[in-house]
């Protein structure tokens, strides 16, 4: 490799970060709850529709920040609304429309789209972040308890997509390509060692601990020791 990264902290996580991009305050959340009540569509909801509701903006919002995409979710939950309740599935959607709009201060839309305006304007800088993020996987995947590759790939891109205010996938995109481009090799290969090295390695001793506790039944069971030894596990960045 052409550099070292070593992740900082504890549990592997860089202390250094870009800091989120500015914009308007927010308000407080249980200002934004009580103005998001009071709307026209919100007044026309009993409290547990409207907790419905929210919920589901709550959800479209998720998938948006996941993939900049929303308009199956939105589909989906207001035709299953409609076959419940006395909607119909158009009224259904306008009000989650609308009740997104006030929790957020924008539409549906406008999210997609400012999420994409920031992935084309990201620097040279903030995406060589993208290595840092990839490279704390390692270590987080050896300490952990029973953690797989690719449930901490998805919070690290979790991470770095809400850092930079761009969508999980772009940044697990970017992570991939900047791993490979550092290593030489595909990162889900490298994810494929990691959980064959540790997420198995401990599955497999939580099932000899299991198997040691049914064989001493009868004679009294002894504590398991749950250390092992660890080796290096990031990229030789």
């Amino acid at each position: 490799m052409s550099k070292k990264i070593e992740p900082n902290g504890k549990n592997g996580l860089s202390n250094s970060a870009v800091p989120p991009v500015s914009g308007s305050p927010k308000p407080a959340p249980e200002d934004r709850e009580k103005t998001t009540r009071e709307s026209f569509s919100g007044r026309m909801l009993n409290n547990r529709l409207f907790a419905d509701f929210v919920a589901v903006t709550q959800i479209i919002e998720r998938g948006i920040r996941e993939n900049g995409s929303f308009l199956d979710q939105l589909g989906d939950y207001s035709y299953a609304i409609a076959r419940s309740q006395r909607f119909d599935a158009a009224k259904a959607e306008t009000t989650l429309r609308d009740l997104f709009r006030e929790r957020n201060g924008q539409t549906m839309n406008q999210l997609r789209e400012r999420l994409i305006q920031r992935e084309e304007s990201l620097t040279p800088a903030e995406k060589s972040r993208a290595l840092t993020f990839a490279a704390e996987i390692g270590g987080i995947v050896e300490v952990g308890d029973k953690l797989t590759f690719n449930r901490v790939l998805a919070e690290q891109a979790q991470r770095y997509g809400d850092e930079l205010g761009i969508t999980h996938t772009k940044a697990r995109g970017l992570m991939a390509e900047a791993f490979e481009a550092s290593e030489g090799r595909s990162i889900y290969d490298w994810g494929k060692e990691l959980d064959q090295r540790f997420f198995q390695a401990q599955v497999d001793a939580e099932k000899s601990e299991r198997s040691t506790f049914v064989e001493n039944a009868q004679g009294g069971e002894k504590t398991p020791s749950r250390g092992r030894a660890r080796s290096r596990t990031g990229p030789s960045m």
